[in-house]
């Protein structure tokens, strides 16, 4: 069971916003959202054309814990654990 699923790294841009509902400022607003760098160890469930599904847990009863769906397009470095 275990087998099927590889260990994975992934470093990759996640997507990012302020957590207000506040105005803002443009200039502020432009300058002060960016995209943040991500490190993401764990299984690879799925993978299609544009994204991946990793999970942090996988048991024996083939539950998951801690899923991601990253898209390729965020991907920065990818490396096959095993």
């Amino acid at each position: 069971m275990f087998d099927e699923y590889k260990p994975i790294f992934v470093r990759w841009l996640d997507h990012s916003a302020f957590d207000s509902n506040n105005w803002h400022e443009m200039s502020s607003t432009m300058s002060d959202i960016t995209p943040f760098e991500v490190v993401t160890l764990g299984y690879l469930l799925k993978e299609e054309e544009d994204y991946i599904i990793v999970a942090s847990t996988i048991t024996s009863n083939e539950n998951t814990l801690g899923e991601f769906c990253i898209l390729k397009a965020c991907i920065k470095e990818r490396r096959d654990l095993v």
